[in-house]
């Protein structure tokens, strides 16, 4: 089980660096607040269940995301195949809401 007190610890080395912080301050809900502690914590730490239980945690935060939600973790993704997924989430969303594309992917 992965404590606050480990999730804190990993986010506190994390917050130190200004663009961490950013992609933590700008989360846009509690839901990807949330996801970016746990991507704080499974970057740090080296115990594969924990990182494997805040995988899990984070995908059924996932779950919850808007598209606000979802343009933030794209931002901040890097260069990686979760673009495609961020893409596509955004797209999938969009579709469902209703709304327009506003904004570039």
């Amino acid at each position: 089980m992965i404590t606050e007190k480990e999730i804190w610890e990993a986010a506190k080395l994390f917050l130190r660096n200004p663009y961490w912080k950013r992609y933590y301050d700008d989360a846009p809900s509690e839901y990807s607040k949330r996801y970016v502690l746990l991507s704080f914590f499974w970057s740090e730490t080296r115990d594969e269940t924990k990182v494997d239980e805040a995988i899990k945690q984070a995908k059924e935060l996932e779950k919850h995301f808007s598209i606000a939600d979802c343009r933030h973790a794209l931002r901040y993704c890097g260069n990686n195949p979760k673009v495609v997924y961020w893409r596509e989430r955004i797209k999938e969303l969009t579709e469902r809401e209703g709304k327009d594309n506003e904004e570039p992917i």
